[in-house]
């Protein structure tokens, strides 16, 4: 992530590090999802590297862990990160409208979305995968316990 480059870059090249930055704007936007904002199509990139560089600096040994991919169909990015206590779940496909899509088989127990409502919740081994993922189509969970 380069400076600067924590909100959407709709640009044709690489994000150009010379150009001026409104960090005033970047702290309030910050500000406000720290505070219980909800994350809009500009802020949502502001608001996953939050939620995930938080999720690092509680259990950074995860992140320093081994990396163990999960089945998930062929349409769509799992793994768990430590000792299964971080869980990422990312459709490289939008999921279909209808019927129950795909189902990631995961670590069952207790798990709080990171990236959600920070609630815990017992997950089946089984999991859906559209709940999973919430409107920004990704999941991001870590172990309750």
């Amino acid at each position: 992530v380069y400076l600067g480059d924590e909100t959407w870059f709709l640009g044709m090249v690489d994000p150009d590090n010379r150009s001026p930055i409104d960090l005033a704007r970047r702290r309030a936007m910050l500000d406000a999802l720290r505070a219980g904002g909800e994350p809009n199509r500009e802020t949502a990139k502001l608001h996953v590297l939050h939620r995930a560089l938080s999720v690092r600096a509680q259990r950074p040994e995860a992140f320093a862990g081994r990396y163990r991919p999960l089945e998930a169909g062929p349409h769509v990015c799992a793994f768990v990160r430590g000792d299964d206590e971080v869980l990422v779940v990312v459709p490289v496909r939008p999921l279909p409208a209808v019927g129950i899509g795909p189902v990631a088989v995961i670590p069952p127990g207790a798990w709080r979305d990171a990236l959600g409502d920070g609630a815990a919740r017992d997950l089946p081994e089984h999991s859906p995968v559209r709940e999973l993922v919430g409107p920004l189509e990704l999941g991001l969970w870590v172990r309750e316990g």
